[in-house]
């Protein structure tokens, strides 16, 4: 994609995608991904200037002159996930703190620490609230030191007893784990990651600060916000459960009544199951990108036949790389480093086609082998990978008697990082019993 977008887009720009795609931020990266690929697909689509010179001070995504029936339109494209309902970020901090303290006193005892996050209700002039009792500035007071300090030498921390810390804003129940969690897992809050307040949540303030970049833009321009599901429970479900919560389409028409924006559209992977044959149990799991429309009146299906201002729409969503994982496990798999390059979740799956002549086809990953040719793994690791822990069935082949034929490579596809290897093996009269023919017959 950077390859194909580095023919119409600023080198500049391009380097500071590539820049940003090897953040070790999370959301830094997969917001990064959503923006290349929506402006990617958006390109596949229309005629587009990519980040277009219009007089203001920060440059939209995008620009087209014709993917809207009735003029001009400028994008803007951000992901929202629920580390930004869920305080994590905050949490994150205050853990971190406690547990750099708790090292001082007791050696590697912040590794071992859990961490729940209490929550606080109240009613409001809005209405109902609830809030996480965790402080953006936490600081350890000298009585929670003195705290801390007693429990970590204390019978309690040898008996795995909590430890309760109430410092202003904050109330967290800190546990002894016996291993040691990922930084990822060690926090946890008692309140969901939804909105109980139609101005103070994520979403609003997003499309806020995007309606702020979008408000000197010349009126003539269709202005266009793209709100992509990063693992935000809020945006993929969009209607409220609970009479007390606040649903992103609630928000999103609130804010579209209120703000410089013309149009909100909000691309979340969805799940399709589809069985793969007649009478069998096995489901796939086919996903793709729902797509959801809001403008200042209403919600917009663009897979109705009425919705031609927005059947582009439909065009431009089937352009774009189909989603592996839902969002939640993107974010997840990331954090974890799953997804690192050069990691073995990358490698696309081998797939072996036997015959009963006793030819085979074996299509393994391009970039397994190249890390098998290099060095870079084991043959123990290749064999693990490319054939699930099961004998190499180059060996297997061999022993039958066939050679390599033909090699190909096969493109694994836009949305892929890698390529397969495709062998084709058949009988070798060189080195193959003569009975073998016979037997093959």
């Amino acid at each position: 994609m950077i390859n194909e977008l580095s023919q119409i887009a600023e080198a500049q720009k391009v380097k500071e995608w590539v820049t940003k795609l090897e953040s070790s931020s999370t959301s830094e990266v997969l917001a990064t991904e959503a923006e290349i690929s929506f402006v990617w697909a958006l390109s596949k689509t229309t005629d587009i200037v990519v980040e277009p010179n219009l007089g203001t001070a920060r440059r939209p995504e995008a620009s087209s002159e014709d993917f809207f029936p009735f003029g001009p339109a400028v994008f803007e494209v951000r992901a929202i996930s629920d580390d930004s309902f869920s305080g994590e970020t905050d949490m994150q901090k205050t853990a971190h703190i406690i547990s750099s303290f708790s090292n001082t006193i007791r050696k590697k005892s912040g590794t071992h620490l859990l961490f729940r996050f209490l929550d606080r209700s109240f009613w409001n002039h809005r209405g109902f609230n609830r809030s996480r009792c965790v402080d953006p500035e936490f600081q350890l007071s000298e009585h929670t030191k003195s705290q801390i300090k007693d429990w970590l030498h204390s019978e309690a921390w040898e008996k795995f007893e909590d430890l309760r810390i109430s410092e202003g804003l904050t109330d967290v129940i800190v546990s002894r784990s016996a291993g040691k969690p990922l930084r990822h897992n060690r926090v946890s809050c008692s309140m969901p990651a939804i909105a109980y307040d139609i101005e103070k949540n994520p979403i609003f303030n997003a499309l806020k600060a995007k309606s702020q970049q979008l408000a000197n833009i010349d009126r003539k321009y269709f202005r266009c916000v793209v709100l992509y599901d990063a693992g935000c429970y809020t945006l993929k479900r969009l209607r409220k459960l609970g009479q007390t919560e606040f649903g992103g389409d609630e928000i999103i028409l609130h804010c579209l009544q209120k703000m410089n924006i013309d149009s909100v559209i909000v691309l979340s992977p969805s799940s399709e199951n589809k069985v793969r044959s007649f009478l069998s149990v096995n489901v796939e799991h086919d996903k793709t990108w729902k797509v959801t429309v809001f403008d200042k009146q209403s919600i917009i299906d663009p897979m109705l036949e009425q919705t031609n201002d927005y059947r582009k729409l439909n065009e431009l969503a089937s352009m774009l790389p189909r989603p592996h994982f839902e969002a939640y496990q993107a974010r997840s798999l990331h954090s974890q480093g799953h997804l690192k390059p050069g990691n073995s979740f990358s490698y696309l799956p081998s797939t072996i086609t036997e015959r009963g002549d006793g030819s085979m086809t074996i299509k393994i990953s391009s970039r397994l082998l190249l890390d098998l040719l290099s060095h870079s793994i084991s043959q123990e690791k290749f064999d693990k990978f490319a054939f699930h822990g099961c004998k190499n069935l180059f060996s297997v082949s061999k022993e039958r008697g066939n050679a390599i034929n033909s090699v190909r490579l096969v493109e694994g596809g836009i949305d892929k990082d890698d390529d397969f290897i495709e062998f084709e093996l058949d009988i070798d009269w060189t080195v193959a019993k003569l009975g073998t023919g016979q037997e093959r017959n």
